[in-house]
């Protein structure tokens, strides 16, 4: 199961625990040399665990907590409306529920389309694909769900949507679009790495930089030449898209 949250819900929790175990049944073996040197392998693996839980204490979260506490939403476990998205060129509004319903309203059709599939849980945002009447990005617990929106279907099945997930990532806090359209970025609170995917392809590229303890917010500027993306620290970070290279802006006073 990619995301069962509970109290070590964080993949960097997840892999802690699994080595922790395996330096126990080796401590516990017969060799006395190899006892030993896993038995003070397990102590070091335990603090290392306990300081990065000191240090970034949300990693701990539920899923529900994590998304309370860096939702774009003001008050998301008890919002009627988790997400709101204007379309950029068409008059469209796209609404996402409590219920994990998006619904889009449109001004110049009696049809409002309802998009919901099991995938599309724990719902945080959404972003309309440009130069794109009807693509639609939903970021929530276990990926991205990108719809293609057909205005005159009110309930559209699977085969209109597409599941963009990576392994242990989520839950999606923030999902941006390239000005092409053509790449769509994605974080989490949960990693530092933030994901960058071609629709198209699925393919995902995930760019990583030590330190933060998470990203909740990421945005692409206007001429797609950089992309910035927060930390639950006090400092931000500006990726540059032709190379992916970064450049970190610390001393702020709070956290982005």
């Amino acid at each position: 199961m990619l995301f069962g949250y509970n109290t070590y819900n964080n993949v960097w929790c997840r892999k802690v625990s699994g080595l922790s175990a395996a330096l126990e049944n080796l401590a516990e073996g017969d060799e006395p040399w190899v006892s030993s040197l896993c038995g003070c392998l397990l102590s070091l693996v335990r603090w290392v665990g306990s300081l990065h839980g000191w240090l970034y204490p949300h990693l701990k979260f539920s899923c529900n907590e994590m998304l309370v506490e860096f939702s774009q939403a003001s008050d998301w476990s008890n919002s009627a409306v988790r997400a709101i998205a204007w379309h950029p060129i068409a008059p469209k509004l796209a609404v996402a529920g409590n219920d994990d319903v998006v619904r889009v309203f449109c001004l110049v059709t009696e049809t409002w389309p309802q998009l919901k599939h099991k995938s599309q849980q724990h719902i945080a945002c959404l972003a309309w694909r440009p130069l794109a009447r009807n693509c639609l990005a939903v970021g929530c617990r276990s990926g991205v769900v990108v719809w293609e929106v057909d205005p005159q279907v009110m309930r559209p099945s699977s085969n209109a949507m597409q599941h963009l997930t990576y392994s242990g990532y989520g839950p999606i806090t923030s999902v941006s679009w390239s000005p092409t359209g053509h790449l769509l970025a994605a974080c989490s609170p949960s990693t530092t790495r933030i994901m960058i995917w071609s629709v198209a392809s699925e393919c995902v590229v995930p760019l990583h930089r030590f330190g933060g303890g998470g990203t909740p917010f990421l945005s692409w500027s206007p001429d797609g030449s950089h992309v910035i993306s927060s930390t639950v620290s006090k400092f931000f970070r500006v990726w540059e898209t032709q190379t992916w290279t970064c450049e970190k802006y610390t001393n702020l006073s709070d956290r982005c």
